[in-house]
């Protein structure tokens, strides 16, 4: 009788341990591990990352039939709610770093979409310009974030960079090119600074994307809009409620946005715009959406490269680095110390 009581209150412990570690990922936390150097020098890959999803309010499962704790490869479609996010303390902010679904996975469930996190640069309403790597909301420039990087060419009088400094630095992408002489480095400002001053160190500039260089990689993908990494814009950042004139140019910005995001029939004939069946000229969006950028600069699949991030598919604000660890080393000795609770700016 007493193994039998054992037995009921351990599985009795379990059952509420699960049902606590349920709602905690559900509605309070999540946590991701940092694939690649999109985010760096402000995530780098190994972090291991907290989510908060209590800043901007808990956005409701949406998909009921799935298996939790197994990412987002066990689910069933069958039964689908509709996006309705509860009510957090505070909204979203410029520069804020963010979870999100990666809204081009279209084939899945909005809540199953592939986690990115990036700094959301724009918020609706906003106008966003880059000019020459720099970047503008609203016309007026923007402060960038402390470990920005950008990829530098520089050539030295034939004596080699130090590799142990460059190690040191944490300069993890970029290397020779063509001989020993120069170098495509990714690099934060200072750290490019610091190595112009090297006595070896010939010249050093930042590497961009001319303007119209490359405009099919990035959104729109259209002639019309021959915008790259380092310029780029302006574009308008939609905002719930606001209502926009539409053309036969400008269609290919926010087509995405009518015909998927927000569930409309998009028709276009005769260079005339149909929506539901009705000719249009304006549109009024339903959701709010965001612009999103890696610290990365040149280096990250972003926004440049695939529009807008809906409201719904915001999954909470990167709060704090739990640890971190450079695999190729080995999780002990790999281990970085000077990241373990570092809050995430």
């Amino acid at each position: 009788m007493k193994t039998k009581k054992s037995l009921f209150d351990w599985i009795k412990a379990l059952l509420i341990a699960l049902l606590i570690a349920l709602f905690l990922k559900a509605f309070v936390i999540e946590t991701y591990t940092i694939p690649t150097t999109s985010m760096e020098k402000t995530l780098q890959v190994g972090d291991f990352i907290i989510v908060s999803k209590l800043n901007y309010g808990p956005r409701l499962p949406m998909t009921l039939l799935s298996l939790p704790f197994f990412g987002n490869s066990f689910y069933l479609k069958w039964l689908q709610l509709p996006f309705y996010r509860l009510p957090g303390f505070t909204s979203i902010k410029r520069n804020d770093v963010i979870a999100f679904n990666y809204p081009m996975n279209i084939t899945v469930p909005i809540d199953k979409r592939t986690p990115f996190v990036k700094r959301c640069v724009a918020l609706p309403g906003d106008t966003i310009e880059i000019i020459n790597s720099f970047l503008f909301v609203n016309k007026k420039s923007q402060s960038e974030p402390e470990n920005a990087e950008y990829n530098y060419a520089i050539k030295t009088n034939g004596i080699p960079l130090d590799e142990k400094k460059l190690s040191q630095w944490g300069i993890s992408e970029g290397g020779p090119v063509d001989n020993l002489n120069n170098y495509i480095l990714n690099l934060t400002r200072k750290i490019a600074d610091s190595i112009r001053l090297m006595k070896n160190v010939k010249e050093i500039k930042q590497w961009m994307e001319k303007p119209k260089d490359a405009f099919e990689n990035y959104f729109p993908y259209s002639e019309e809009f021959p915008w790259n990494n380092d310029n780029y814009g302006p574009l308008l950042v939609p905002k719930a409620g606001q209502i926009i004139k539409i053309d036969k140019v400008n269609i290919a910005i926010y087509s995405r946005i009518i015909s998927v995001y927000e569930e409309n029939k998009l028709e276009i004939k005769n260079d005339s715009i149909f929506i539901n069946n009705k000719y249009a000229r304006t549109y009024k969006f339903k959701m709010n959406y965001y612009f999103m950028m890696g610290d990365n600069r040149q280096n990250s699949a972003d926004s440049r490269a695939w529009g807008f991030v809906p409201e719904d598919h915001i999954i909470g604000k990167a709060v704090i680095i739990g640890f971190s660890s450079n695999s190729a080393l080995g999780f002990f000795k790999g281990f970085r110390w000077n990241r373990f609770l570092k809050g995430i700016n």
